[in-house]
């Protein structure tokens, strides 16, 4: 280099160069035998590489200028870097807030601006987010891809409640009222939700799609759990009311027992048992009894699941 640095077209190559890595053009012209083009060059790089540096200030003095065609007027000390400082057409513009108050950089927060992670007072969360030209995401999408919204989780449980729970009470017949939720609502959520991702995908909200995206995996496994596990969630449910029904049950009779229809439909028939004798109960090694020998008919089977102490599933299929 110091060789380089005794020949001027040496040293106005190594300006090319540099110039060429970092992405500023220059017109492909004759100007390079011009003796102010290397200056011209480096006084170019000095500022691409001087605006990328962090100048935090606590002046509150407004700074007007634009990126992207949309013009901003703010206060220096939200600015962090900017390529220009003197205002007008940016191409990057970064900001830093204190995240939980939105407080720039005063004598105030210095301390919290300044300290290291490990040592921020409580309430010091610095944040900050870059405003780019065309080809980068706007304010509010740079906020947005900061946070993580809530909204999706809360569509997500009240579409669970509304859908799927009304399933485990699921009371059979031509006609089961507890599966119009399913059949209105879910196709409706569906289409909304695929809106809702096309849109922030669109609008590169990224964790607003991330969100929809959990809400939906998580909606999905809780569903498929909830709908497995149908029969043990609707007898705990319920599990009060049994007991006072078999709290008044008569002591003083032999034959201690209640049922309780469940569902029933084309095909099945679900009831609910209750007998102190454990005349329905499987043997040890079995958790399911299947008997043939219907009470309905001749072409039917019946199942017998043992939930706990003197409580039986009884399911008919025919």
């Amino acid at each position: 280099m110091s060789r380089c640095r005794q020949h001027p077209d040496c040293t106005i190559a190594f300006a090319k160069a540099v110039l060429f890595v970092v992405g500023i053009t220059t017109a492909p012209t004759t100007a390079y035998s011009d003796s102010t083009a290397p200056a011209d060059g480096r006084r170019v790089l000095q500022q691409a590489i001087q605006s990328l540096r962090p100048q935090p200030s606590t002046d509150t003095s407004p700074v007007a200028f634009s990126v992207g065609g949309l013009n901003y007027v703010v206060p220096r000390n939200y600015i962090l870097t900017m390529d220009n400082w003197s205002g007008g057409p940016q191409v990057l513009v970064t900001l830093r807030v204190n995240a939980p108050d939105m407080k720039p950089l005063t004598a105030e927060t210095l301390p919290c601006f300044t300290a290291t992670p490990a040592s921020r007072p409580p309430g010091c969360l610095p944040f900050q987010f870059a405003l780019e030209g065309p080809a980068g995401p706007s304010a509010e999408q740079a906020f947005d891809n900061a946070t993580l919204p809530r909204w999706p989780f809360l569509i997500a449980a009240v579409t669970w409640v509304l859908v799927v729970i009304p399933l485990v009470y699921d009371v059979g017949g031509l006609i089961d009222v507890s599966r119009i939720p399913a059949l209105i609502i879910l196709p409706l959520v569906s289409v909304l939700w695929s809106a809702f991702v096309v849109c922030a995908l669109i609008r590169r909200h990224w964790r607003t799609a991330i969100a929809i995206f959990i809400s939906t995996l998580a909606f999905v496994t809780i569903s498929s759990l909830t709908l497995i596990y149908a029969h043990q969630i609707r007898f705990w449910a319920m599990w009060p009311i049994y007991s006072i029904e078999v709290a008044r049950l008569p002591s003083d009779i032999k034959d201690r027992s209640i049922s309780w229809p469940w569902s029933a439909g084309y095909g099945y028939q679900e009831t609910l048992l209750y007998d102190e004798q454990d005349r329905y109960a499987p043997s040890p090694r079995q958790s399911e009894y299947v008997n043939e020998k219907c009470p309905i008919g001749e072409s039917c089977k019946v199942s017998i699941r043992h939930i706990i102490g003197h409580f039986y599933l009884s399911i008919i299929r025919w």
